[in-house]
């Protein structure tokens, strides 16, 4: 079952595409894909830029990323559908997740969805990416 699932996701990234699709997945679909990287990539922490992650066929491979990398496969699973949103956790760390223009926030690295309310001491990072 496992080998048809990785199979099913390969072929879900090799066909996606950069551009935003014309109808967005429905918010299960974000959920879905949010708690397969979350329970199937195993986080870690090697502090990449956006220009140094790797690519998410590379995560897939290796089952291992830190949150850019997490991120871009999202990015990539969904089609597009989500961006890049770097924030600052308690003016001290800073996390990479996704956001959607319509369902809020994911966070693959957590494991959860935050709609449009991040956490506390969670702030917007407004510098580049």
């Amino acid at each position: 079952m496992n080998k048809i699932i990785i199979v099913l996701l390969i072929a879900l990234v090799s066909m996606s595409c950069a551009s935003v699709p014309d109808s967005m997945p429905p918010p299960y679909a974000l959920t879905d894909i949010n708690d397969w990287i979350y329970n199937n990539i195993e986080w870690e922490n090697v502090g990449r830029t956006v220009e140094t992650a790797q690519d998410p066929s590379t995560t897939l491979a290796r089952r291992t990323g830190d949150c850019i990398d997490m991120s871009k496969l999202f990015i990539e699973m969904s089609n597009g559908a989500v961006e890049l949103f770097g924030v600052v956790i308690d003016g001290k760390y800073y996390h990479m997740m996704v956001v959607s223009k319509t369902f809020g926030y994911y966070d693959p690295t957590h494991g959860r969805a935050y709609g449009w309310e991040l956490p506390e001491g969670w702030v917007p990072y407004k510098g580049k990416y």
